[in-house]
């Protein structure tokens, strides 16, 4: 009878307390905002150690840190790609769908006796304990998931327990989702505007450095803070235009940028690697995603990449004209689709612009007037 009763007791807490957050969730409207109740709510919940957020878009990432709790350097570790080795713990949970009416989430009880996950995938936990991963998912579509860890072995060994903070983070979830659909709603239509009066600009300029300071301002405007490069191929055809650009260290490419720039910047758009990049780009006609600072094996990495903190995406459709380039490292989320549709649109804005100036040059007759360059 008594353990019936304090059975109930922790019931009747477990659904007052799930009614509390669910409706501090729904008071938030923005992802900041959500995350930081969803890291408080689940912090108190089971008394963790350490609780962690990841977003992304497929079930095999790349995943970022949203949000993360208990860690010893927080901010050396939000917003960085979480590695997502496919022999890891993480990969095993996200990739493994329950049946029907199954609760969706891996428990390890003891990380020490059962050896994972390893020191390797999450780097600043503790190497003992035990760890309860819950994925986050949307119609089949795996967006996330949160870690959950304590340091006692055995934590997560109650169901009601892991039901308890499963259906925290089942409200979680939803108001995560609820969120981004507004925000990229929201960015959707700025976008469309953006887009309407930058395209309206750029193809009626004849001068290139405004078409540089338009790209950059609505660039920005759209965004927020990135190193935004315009990269243009070095040939015969472009010889005009290329007079006042600066040199990559490869020869065949011209760097324009309207942005103020260090020597430590130059050298790091003339890398082998970025260079590498630019290439495939050219070559293949195709635009891509990458994380800045990253050293990747191969261009092959890049191929089946969805989403990421830098962009590349070629000027023109065939035989492009060069690559419009962002890196932002600090962005709280990677470009995704969307934000590649809105900058494939630019780029081929540009492409016709830079038609257009070699053209009006050639009727004219003289190239300095047209990139207002004054050659004496």
């Amino acid at each position: 009878m008594e353990a019936t009763r304090r059975q109930l007791a922790e019931q009747s807490r477990h659904l007052h307390m799930l009614y509390q957050v669910t409706a501090q969730l729904n008071r938030e409207s923005d992802l900041a905002g959500v995350i930081g109740v969803t890291l408080e709510s689940l912090w108190h919940a089971v008394d963790l150690d350490f609780v962690a957020i990841l977003l992304g878009d497929d079930e095999l990432g790349p995943f970022h840190y949203a949000g993360v709790r208990g860690v010893d350097d927080p901010l050396a570790v939000l917003g960085q790609e979480c590695e997502l080795p496919l022999w890891g713990t993480l990969a095993h949970a996200l990739v493994n769908h329950p049946q029907d009416g199954e609760p969706d989430y891996l428990v390890v009880d003891d990380i020490e006796a059962e050896a994972r996950p390893t020191p390797g995938e999450f780097p600043w936990q503790a190497e003992r304990g035990s760890l309860m991963i819950i994925p986050m998912r949307q119609t089949g579509r795996t967006e996330g998931a949160f870690l959950l860890g304590s340091q006692l072995r055995n934590h997560f060994s109650s169901e009601a327990a892991r039901h308890f903070v499963y259906a925290i983070a089942g409200a979680a979830a939803r108001a995560i989702q609820e969120t981004q659909s507004r925000r990229q709603s929201v960015r959707w239509i700025n976008q469309l505007i953006s887009l309407q009066s930058l395209t309206h600009t750029i193809t009626k300029t004849r001068d290139l450095d405004t078409i540089l300071n338009v790209l950059y301002s609505e660039l920005t405007d759209l965004f927020g803070e990135a190193d935004i490069r315009v990269v243009l191929n070095h040939t015969e055809r472009h010889e005009r235009l290329l007079l006042a650009a600066t040199p990559l260290d490869d020869g065949r490419f011209r760097l324009f940028t309207p942005q103020p720039r260090s020597a430590d910047e130059d050298d790091k758009m003339a890398s082998e690697d970025l260079l590498a990049l630019v290439n495939w780009v050219m070559e293949a006609e195709q635009p891509l995603f990458f994380e800045p600072g990253t050293h990747p094996r191969d261009v092959t990495d890049f191929y089946y990449r969805a989403s990421g903190r830098g962009l590349m995406v070629p000027i023109g459709e065939e035989k492009p004209d060069g690559v419009i380039y962002l890196s932002a490292p600090k962005r709280a989320t990677p470009f995704e689709e969307g934000d590649l549709i809105v900058v494939r649109t630019i780029s081929n804005s540009i492409a016709i612009a830079l038609g257009a100036i070699e053209l009006y040059a050639q009727l004219n007759g003289k190239a300095s007037d047209a990139l207002g360059i004054y050659i004496s």
